[in-house]
């Protein structure tokens, strides 16, 4: 079984970490809309009572070029927002 970036970059073992993937790692203000990063952070906090969030990027991140040049992505309004 090949270990995840993630598992590597934490030095954990699988099912250590709870991982929510999406681009950017953008999650909407709680409360302002529903949906499934908002869903996974609330049950991971309520639920799973996970103590900690980290959020983690890389270099050269289109979603951050896009909040950057907001022009670059006017045809897409789920993205934009």
């Amino acid at each position: 079984m090949r270990e995840s970036t993630y598992t590597l970059l934490t030095q954990t073992d699988p099912g250590e970490l709870f991982i929510l993937r999406n681009a950017g790692n953008m999650v909407p203000p709680y409360g302002s809309m529903q949906g499934g990063s908002t869903a996974t952070i609330e049950y991971a906090m309520a639920v799973l009572k996970v103590p900690r969030i980290i959020v983690c990027g890389h270099t050269h991140c289109a979603v951050m070029k896009a909040l950057l040049n907001p022009w670059a992505v006017s045809d897409l309004p789920a993205f934009r927002e």
